[in-house]
């Protein structure tokens, strides 16, 4: 009886913990396919990060483009004006600058 009873406990120990080892293992794949979910996620937002970060070049490059145009075409007023006060000046006008204001021509 007591041989008996020795083995039906060990047996239910067995079960017990292959019961435990069934619930740890489904615990681990759970686990492991939100770990899944979470890299796809991840990988999303990387793709998501890159397009931006293009996008952002891109932007960087019109506003870039965009100043050097302004930038010569300021040039290009400079050189207008220079142009307007050569052939001022070779006409006998001279040119006085006030503090604060626009060169003016004055009479010959």
């Amino acid at each position: 009886d007591s041989r008996i009873a020795e083995v039906v406990a060990l047996i239910k120990q067995g079960k017990d913990k292959e019961s435990s080892l069934a619930l740890r293992a489904r615990e681990i794949a759970d686990r492991s396919r939100e770990a899944d979910e979470l890299s796809l996620d991840a990988n999303l937002c990387n793709g998501q990060l890159r397009q931006v970060a293009e996008h952002n070049d891109l932007l960087r490059l019109q506003l870039s483009a965009r100043l050097c145009g302004l930038e010569a075409a300021i040039v290009g007023e400079e050189a207008s004006l220079h142009e307007l006060s050569m052939l001022l000046r070779s006409q006998g006008f001279r040119l006085r600058v006030e503090s604060g204001a626009s060169p003016r021509a004055t009479g010959r």
